[in-house]
């Protein structure tokens, strides 16, 4: 007796335990356990190195003020924020190469931290040269990777870990070739620790003399920043309203991030207390990517936008009013008051005016509630 395939059998394009299909799911299932098992385990180091790196600290006797100022406490806080965001990422999206770059910034920042107060326990423990300056190396090749290639890369891939279009391909090929210049401009400096400590391997005597290739080097780093910035541009434009939101995360966390720092480098340099609003970057491209629907970031960014604006137009007002009064007002009258009282008179009508037309570029003709 013959059976018929249509009635019992299975038809090629049918799926079974050995079809293709299944196979896939199969391939899928395993690819997605080994990725939460690695992303798991790389952000536990980094954590583990962050925790090591502050029981050294300690040990070696360190200050806040020293462990501040060799950079141990930024790159601490760093190093925890993109190493467990990046797990994050990677376990729930292990496809997506954003996670695995951020675990590697965070890997970065928190080896840099570790070695750090290492170097000094190895050099008051009198260990071999070789082995303080192989400590010395490791701290200072460390971090500028993260700076110079897995931040501005995740940026540029970011939400979905894919270029923009085809044609952005080898802009991101030339942010991936050209970092290894800042790396050694870094790491070759002939620059130590801390007096007292040896210099690392790789350093360079005349790093000071090709000072116009480390300019090139931080016109570059720059540039790569700038790239992503386009990057982002250019998929808010063509994106969805998916897209659009989880876009709108990482430009809340950039504008605040540089909320505090662009102040600061006016005044008087960016002090190392604002590099702990970096991490609210990783911090806002993981919601964005694992949790866009967590509210609606649009309303969020309007008003963060309209407010940013009107502060720096307050801020200019003033300052020119006082200026002006300072002519036409006597002292006794008090001019700052006076300047004062007309920006504020101002403000009010010019904030409603402005949140308009914030909204409509965010929202178009549909407005917000």
């Amino acid at each position: 007796m013959t059976l018929r395939s249509g009635r019992t059998g299975r038809s090629p394009g049918q799926s079974g335990p050995w079809s293709r299909d299944s196979g896939n799911a199969a391939a899928d299932t395993v690819q997605m356990t080994v990725g939460r098992w690695l992303s798991s385990g790389l952000g536990a180091l980094g954590v583990t190195e962050v925790g090591a790196a502050v029981a050294v600290t300690i040990g070696v006797g360190w200050s806040w003020r020293q462990a501040l100022d060799t950079f141990v406490v930024s790159n601490c806080v760093m190093g925890l924020a993109f190493a467990i965001c990046g797990a994050i990422i990677a376990w729930h999206r292990p496809g997506n190469p954003i996670g695995w770059l951020f675990t590697a910034d965070g890997l970065g920042h928190a080896t840099t931290a570790l070695f750090a107060p290492v170097l000094q326990a190895l050099h008051d423990g009198g260990a071999p040269i070789g082995a303080q300056r192989l400590a010395g190396t490791v701290f200072a090749y460390s971090w500028p990777w993260s700076i110079g290639l897995f931040l501005p890369l995740a940026l540029v891939l970011f939400p979905d870990g894919r270029s923009p279009t085809a044609r952005w391909r080898p802009v991101v090929l030339a942010v991936i070739v050209t970092a290894p210049l800042f790396v050694l401009e870094i790491g070759s400096t002939p620059e130590p620790l801390a007096p007292g400590l040896p210099l690392g391997y790789l350093t360079a005597s005349w790093h000071d003399q090709v000072s116009p290739l480390w300019t090139v080097s931080e016109l570059r780093t720059v540039a790569a920043l700038l790239v992503a910035i386009v990057a982002m541009v250019v998929r808010y434009r063509r994106g969805d309203d998916v897209l659009r939101r989880q876009l709108l995360w990482l430009l809340l966390a950039t504008i605040t991030a540089a909320g505090f720092i662009v102040p600061w480098s006016f005044v008087a340099g960016t002090p190392i207390v604002v590099l702990f609003s970096i991490p609210l970057i990783p911090v806002a491209v993981t919601i964005a990517i694992v949790r866009h629907q967590l509210l609606d970031i649009r309303l969020v960014v309007s008003r963060v936008i309209a407010w940013v604006l009107l502060s720096a137009g307050v801020v200019l007002a003033y300052g020119l009013l006082v200026a002006v009064l300072d002519r036409f007002v006597s002292a006794q009258l008090g001019r700052s008051v006076v300047a004062t009282i007309v920006v504020a008179v101002v403000v009010a009508p010019v904030l409603l005016r402005l949140q308009r037309l914030v909204d409509r570029r965010l929202y178009g003709d549909r407005g917000v509630a």
